[in-house]
């Protein structure tokens, strides 16, 4: 079934000082979705189709995620809100078969107006000058095109990351929920930046890029200033790419893996008077696609 958007489960209590992640997928049926838009009226009969499709889909699913409504989204719509796990236990649970499976019922994500994937961490695995080093490479001007690709979508009113902001943030009472790191939860910081995505390779690249951006962040591993720059966060990356697969097969096909690169790349594309690539497009390396 799809609980309401303020239904919160009762996972029992983690292990605090873990790094758990929990996962906010949204998806639309798009055939439904493409019935209201055509009716131009959202009748009971159409809300019926949703709950029984997401009955249909949930079985596929372990007890360890939940179905919730979303006030953001479409009408045919709903995200499949994960419990908190450790990066190796979201990859466990997020399969190839797992996104196979919705697609085949029909649901999309990356190809709407609306979708986004949302990754909590848990704050008490995190320090404080930890996350307000987060803040500032997020929010860091220099690294406005590099986040835009890597989130694979443009900034939006529900997840902006163009102002400049200051450690103080971290402290703000009054900060918005809707930007691409939110820190209003008590227990969670959360990631909003990307674009929603039924495509393994992508949904895992997500991933990494938060677990690979925390621990570049970590003070034993950068300065304040070099934690800054996305360049030293692409030198780390290249270091641990073992570790990072997803994420940097994304960076070394867009070129993104080292400053040089990245350079060379938007000078070719301004000589050549190409349009700049399309935010979801694929990859050969491995496939993105914009499902």
């Amino acid at each position: 079934m799809i609980h309401e958007f303020d239904y919160k489960p009762n996972y029992g209590i983690p292990d605090e000082g873990a790094r758990n992640f929990g996962v906010e997928l949204e998806l639309v049926c798009k055939k439904i979705q493409q019935e209201i838009e055509k009716s131009n009226n959202f009748s009971e009969k159409f809300q019926e189709e949703i709950d029984e499709l997401a009955e249909e889909t949930y079985p596929a699913f372990s007890s360890d995620c939940i179905f919730k409504k979303d006030g953001s989204l479409d009408a045919a719509s709903w995200e499949i809100v994960t419990k908190p796990l450790s990066l190796s236990g979201q990859k466990e649970f997020w399969t190839p078969q797992i996104f196979k499976y919705l697609i085949s019922k029909g649901l999309i994500s990356y190809n709407t107006k609306c979708c986004g994937m949302h990754v909590h961490v848990s704050r008490k695995s995190l320090s404080l000058l930890q996350i307000a080093k987060l803040v500032k490479f997020i929010y860091n001007k220099e690294n406005y095109k590099f986040i835009k690709k890597i989130a694979q979508r443009e900034e939006k009113g529900y997840a902006e990351f163009s102002s400049n902001k200051s450690f103080s943030y971290v402290k703000d009472k009054n900060a918005s929920k809707y930007s691409a790191i939110n820190l209003c939860n008590e227990n969670t910081i959360e990631f909003r930046l990307f674009k929603g995505t039924l495509n393994h390779n992508a949904f895992h690249k997500n991933l990494e890029f938060c677990d690979a951006l925390i621990d570049f962040c970590a003070p034993s591993v950068s300065g304040v200033k070099e934690s800054k720059e996305w360049w030293s966060f692409t030198e780390y990356l290249s270091i641990n790419r073992k570790r990072y697969t997803f994420l940097w097969d994304f960076c070394k096909f867009h070129r993104i893996d080292d400053v040089n690169s990245w350079s060379d790349y938007l000078e070719e594309r301004k000589f050549n008077k190409l349009k700049v690539d399309k935010i979801g497009e694929s990859f050969p390396v491995v496939n993105l696609g914009t499902i």
